[in-house]
């Protein structure tokens, strides 16, 4: 019997086995009919510590602690600010507590550190779990670089950081977890693209129990110039100059390309194609702008296309010229002249440093036409090559002042001459006017008659209409004087 004055009743079990405990209250001097109380349980001989199994930090002012509690046993709460002090009660908790969400906090500016107490009401003994550190995380944005600093108390072994990015789409990418000793509190990253946003948390272990920390996000900015276009291939090709460049390490916005101050477009490739025909140019010099997602700009020298010239002699030296190309970041090794007649056809190719020079005697070839290669000396790009310079032989167009038809072998006949003709037509006149020869050919010339009949020394005229294998008309007069010895 217990007194209605001593609710608390105490007994010492000889082993562990379940037990049933039956209370039923009893009015004095009445009868013995009020309703009885029953449970079971296991007495046991310690009580067994808890296990705080994972502490999250929700928000500025919210952590949430997981365990499990058993039943029959008195649990409480507490919390040690920043790890300094005494360990402060917060509540008693129960079978029904966890999830428990622990309001209230300064978690900006503090961490808290929490345990829990089996408490033995009859000894006021107390067996408390693991300490388990909530870990409060700030992000401060620097020029190129995420600062993270953290606090709380030394985890059991190291940090490990999650790092999550955000994608173009929208989607996320998590990053494998980076960790550090016990003892670090601020890590910088700096493998980033400005202006994508990234996300922070860190886990540690604090005897067997998770915590999480609060998640920090913020879009990484940058002052940094991006690298500018120091590789830049040049090839002109069918009135088109293809411009191609090496992809630029940072997260480029765009290209921007101007020839001469004059805008010619963006693009977000490491390319570009300048239709040289609609500007009416024949070379060009480039500067590419390049633009990082961040905004930062820099731009490239300017770099000129090939631009090669060349002349041709009467005796069929070519001299050809061009300017050095300044694209390649490693130099030119070498240039290399390309020769080609009118069918297209590869005729010689060779290399040459900077200038070149040759005699072509090819009669049946009127029209040559030749190009140069820039080779690097290094480099991950196609060769630059110049614009296609197309040189006429002439056609030498002669003829004698005079000619003797004497028959002896030698200027018995009147020709005009010349190379290349594809076309002729020749008159000769008299001093009346009077047409006395007409020939299509250079070779059939006049031998100073007319049918038949010599004709008498003096001055004649004539007059030529020809067209050379390069398609130019040409039209040539003139006086010559017919003697006979």
């Amino acid at each position: 019997m217990v007194p209605i004055s001593s609710p608390t009743a105490q007994h010492t079990y000889s082993n562990q086995g379940t037990r049933t405990v039956s209370v039923q209250g009893v009015d004095i001097n009445g009868l013995d009919n009020c309703p009885i109380a029953t449970t079971e349980f296991n007495p046991i001989s310690t009580l067994p510590p808890l296990v705080i199994q994972q502490l999250k930090v929700l928000d500025a002012s919210n952590v949430e602690l997981l365990y499990t509690p058993q039943e029959n046993i008195l649990y409480q709460l507490e919390v040690q600010v920043n790890g300094n002090g005494n360990f402060n009660f917060i509540k008693n908790v129960g079978v029904s507590s966890s999830p428990d969400t622990i309001p209230n906090l300064d978690l900006v500016n503090n961490y808290y550190c929490f345990r829990i107490g089996s408490v033995d009401p009859c000894s006021n003994a107390v067996v408390y779990s693991n300490t388990v550190c909530s870990i409060s995380v700030g992000l401060e944005i620097q020029d190129a670089n995420n600062a993270l600093q953290w606090s709380t108390s030394n985890p059991d072994n190291s940090f490990r950081l999650a790092r999550q990015v955000e994608n173009e789409n929208g989607s996320t990418t998590s990053n494998p977890f980076v960790t550090f000793n016990p003892f670090v509190r601020s890590y910088n990253d700096s493998d980033i693209f400005c202006n994508t946003e990234y996300c922070y948390f860190l886990e540690a272990d604090y005897g067997g129990g998770l915590s999480i920390s609060n998640e920090v996000c913020g879009i990484a900015i940058s002052t940094t110039l991006p690298d500018s276009v120091s590789d830049l291939s040049i090839r002109i090709k069918e009135g088109q100059a293809l411009l191609d460049w090496p992809d630029n390490a940072a997260v480029i916005d765009n290209y921007e390309i101007t020839s001469s101050g004059f805008f010619l477009g963006k693009t977000e490739e490491s390319a570009f194609t300048d239709f040289l025909n609609n500007r009416g140019v024949d070379n060009s010099c480039y500067v590419i702008t390049t633009t990082d997602d961040c905004g930062n700009v820099n731009s490239s020298k300017e770099i000129c296309s090939i631009f090669l010239q060349g002349t041709i002699a009467k005796n069929n030296t070519v001299n050809l010229f061009w300017n050095n190309y300044t694209g390649f970041e490693s130099g030119v090794s070498t240039y290399q002249i390309q020769k080609f007649y009118s069918d297209g056809n590869l005729t010689t190719s060779q290399q040459v440093e900077n200038s070149f020079e040759e005699v072509d005697d090819n009669p049946n070839e009127q029209i040559i036409n030749y190009l140069v290669t820039a080779l690097p000396v290094s480099s991950p790009l196609e060769d630059a090559v110049s614009n296609i310079v197309s040189l006429v032989k002439p056609n030498n167009i002669y003829y004698p002042s005079a000619f003797t038809p004497d028959n002896n072998g030698t200027n018995d006949s009147f020709n005009v001459r010349g190379r290349f003709l594809a076309e002729y037509q020749m008159q000769i006149f008299n001093r009346w006017g009077e047409m006395i020869f007409a020939s299509n050919s250079a070779e059939n010339g006049w031998d100073g008659t007319l049918n038949g009949q010599p004709q008498q020394e003096g001055t004649y005229l004539f007059n030529l209409e020809a067209v050379d294998f390069a398609g130019r008309q040409i039209k040539e007069n003139g006086s010559f004087v017919l003697i006979r010895r």
